[in-house]
């Protein structure tokens, strides 16, 4: 997946534009992965239908291992003394490693039936902090297709309390 981040200023001035690939997936170390290509023919999906949701408890370790993968060592997201110095409770997941979760519920959806389409883009919001212990489950709704266009759907994670720490949307490009 590719990811493109723009990071606006309060007053709305483009401040930083990024790009990063990312690749999350459940794989047990040695063992190997097989991707089944997907048919050409699409799959006619209805407005409003719920995405399929993804629970995951997120932990230290698994923070640790995003921050040697992506290289960002920021101390808040690995050390819980320089995380308190900071006025924070604890470490806290970077966003990015949010931002997967969301990637892959929308790619594990995708993936589950030939023809669905292929993630074009994905933009989100982080609304929240997450922390070692927190149970995300990320959900999403396909809207309401529109010619022309790529097919979209909105996305969002909510904690364990009930709280969104992630909102966004994505779009699904079919049939290319």
């Amino acid at each position: 997946m590719t990811i493109e981040q723009l990071c606006d200023t309060a007053t709305g001035e483009r401040a930083v534009t990024g790009k990063a690939m990312l690749v999350v997936r459940d794989i047990v170390p040695g063992e190997t992965a097989t991707v089944t290509p997907a048919a050409s023919k699409p799959v006619k999906e209805r407005e409003g239908e719920p995405l399929p949701a993804l629970t995951t408890t997120v932990t230290q370790a698994q923070i640790d291992a995003y921050a040697d993968v992506s290289g960002d060592h920021n101390p808040i997201h690995i050390n819980p003394d320089v995380a308190r110095s900071v006025g924070l409770d604890g470490t806290i997941a970077h966003g990015m490693l949010s931002m997967a979760f969301a990637g892959q519920t929308l790619t594990d959806w995708l993936t589950a039936e030939p023809g669905r389409g292929k993630l074009g883009r994905l933009r989100v919001r982080f609304q929240a902090m997450v922390r070692p212990g927190d149970t995300l489950t990320c959900r999403g709704v396909l809207r309401a297709a529109e010619q022309d266009k790529p097919r979209q759907a909105d996305v969002w994670i909510e904690n364990q309390r009930g709280e969104r720490v992630l909102t966004g949307d994505a779009d699904i490009i079919v049939g290319r």
